[in-house]
């Protein structure tokens, strides 16, 4: 017979776990005004990342982008994180008037926590219809990494890749609080948004932080992978400059360096959306093979810096940007090396 003691333990570990999911234990551990902002919190991000996104995702999309657009304008939701991306940015932008900036911003937040969503509630068909695409595929026969941006989200992209062939690993450092709203709740979003990109295509996420062995093993067995450089980075992380906007940025290469020593393609790819009608724009750029990692840095910072000057306030990572700008007079001559033509 079963003691009690051996019933009810997993339903302790399952309450403590609930406790620890929505920071209950802060809450006994807390005074009144924190706990009504710990609550505050939590409430704000089930409404801003589940509640909201998921009701505009089950509208016709033509309708659900229209209310994001008129949403955006009176959106008060992490107001800290616009005004900090819009301080970041202003240094670098001229004659772009603040107010627009910054509802264009906020609409990229919208949509990227909508799509988080419409990827598993609408199916090919609905999406190959609404994708621009431009520049030409890789070979689906052999692994690839494909380098992306902070810029312009791209959560629906797995399931392109996965139509033509390309079955892909997303590297990404581990979530947290900040990156996605106030609360632990916005740790659940986070599991959706893994649980989407597994669902339409993508092998799931490699995290950061002494993955290269991982990474090397999955290009040996033909799967591709998908990166950004356009972050910080670490201090003895082996780095490239290039210019961007008015100043020049560093970036980390590592992973440059580990697709040029498995001797497989590169291909730049950046994903976005026309702020007019809301469909997704999907560019494509191989380099060519045997580029050197200077110069796929180069180019890499290029195409951005084409993306930026196209909606600068796609950015999402321009809170940031101070940590890559570096002064001018860091930057290696007056004339630097522009990419070389040839390998785009």
């Amino acid at each position: 017979m079963l003691e009690r003691g051996s019933v009810t333990s997993p339903t302790r570990h399952t309450v403590a776990a609930i406790h620890c999911a929505l920071g209950l234990d802060d809450l006994l551990d807390a005074d009144a005004n924190c706990v009504i902002d710990i609550l505050r919190r939590n409430v704000s991000d089930l409404i801003n990342l589940f509640l909201c996104p998921i009701v505009v995702a089950l509208l016709p999309w033509s309708i659900g982008y229209r209310l994001l657009k008129r949403y955006a304008r009176i959106d008060k939701s992490h107001p800290e994180a616009v005004e900090s991306a819009w301080y970041a940015a202003r240094e670098h932008l001229a004659g772009v008037d603040a107010q627009d900036w910054m509802w264009r911003f906020r609409l990229l937040r919208l949509v990227e926590r909508v799509d988080a969503w419409l990827i598993m509630f609408r199916g090919a068909s609905w999406w190959r219809k609404r994708i621009d695409v431009s520049g030409d595929w890789p070979d689906p026969a052999t692994a690839n990494v494909f380098l992306t941006y902070h810029w312009g989200g791209g959560q629906w992209v797995w399931r392109p890749l996965r139509e033509h062939g390309i079955g892909a690993w997303f590297l990404a450092r581990r979530a947290e609080v900040p990156d996605l709203g106030g609360g632990r709740v916005s740790l659940w979003f986070a599991r959706v948004r893994e649980f989407g990109m597994r669902r339409t295509g993508s092998h799931g996420p490699l995290f950061t932080g002494g993955s290269g062995d991982e990474i090397r093993k999955q290009l040996e067995v033909g799967h591709s992978v998908v990166g950004m450089l356009d972050l910080p980075p670490r201090a003895g992380q082996v780095s490239a400059e290039g210019p961007l906007l008015d100043g020049w940025v560093r970036i980390p290469t590592g992973l440059v360096r580990l697709a040029i020593g498995a001797q497989v393609p590169l291909v730049l790819l950046s994903c976005a959306f026309d702020i007019r009608t809301g469909r997704r724009i999907l560019r494509i750029e191989p380099l060519k093979a045997g580029t050197s990692i200077e110069n796929a840095a180069a180019c890499y910072i290029r195409h951005l810096d084409e993306c930026l000057r196209r909606e600068s306030a796609f950015w999402q990572l321009w809170n940031q940007a101070p940590l890559m700008f570096v002064r001018r007079a860091e930057a290696p001559g007056a004339n630097p090396e522009q990419p070389d033509p040839d390998a785009r």
